[in-house]
């Protein structure tokens, strides 16, 4: 069974496309409630085990993880999901980042980080949750294109 795990949608850190990538929530959140599937939702201070120990008395196998900041909590989740044994997806559209800047390593703007967090992340495991079609930066993002996306 599939479920959705959203993180921290309360958006207080990300800058990047706040009104977009909260409707995309919205979006998934409406799709899995009208498919009858459980929903978590997870702050930046909840512990992530009580969650999953319920999705797993549910009989879920897959999560599907949207919420803000990408490079930090969306990670820090997939790849606790991946050690917990859960197949792991990843709506790029649903996820954001911020800029972030280093005086010595430099700087990137928020989508970098974002797609720089997935990328690194489907060579984890994580699938991304679009249809190919619809993600032509998906090239650069992973050459495999076929490989880590798919419709979910």
């Amino acid at each position: 069974m599939r479920a959705l795990l959203v993180v921290d949608e309360q958006n207080d850190f990300s800058t990047q496309g706040r009104a977009e990538v909260l409707q995309r929530i919205r979006e998934r959140v409406a799709e899995v409630q009208r498919e009858r599937r459980p929903i978590a939702w997870l702050r930046h201070r909840d512990e992530l085990g009580p969650k999953t120990d319920w999705l797993r008395d549910l009989g879920v196998t897959e999560i599907l993880v949207v919420g803000f900041e990408a490079h930090t909590l969306v990670s820090s989740v997939a790849r606790e999901l991946l050690s917990r044994g859960f197949a792991v997806s990843i709506d790029p559209d649903a996820t954001a980042g911020r800029d972030i800047e280093h005086s010595i390593l430099g700087q990137q703007t928020a989508d970098d980080v974002r797609l720089s967090a997935l990328l690194h992340l489907t060579n984890m495991g994580v699938t991304i949750s679009k249809r190919v079609e619809e993600a032509p930066y998906l090239d650069w993002l992973d050459g495999r294109r076929g490989d880590r996306v798919r419709s979910w």
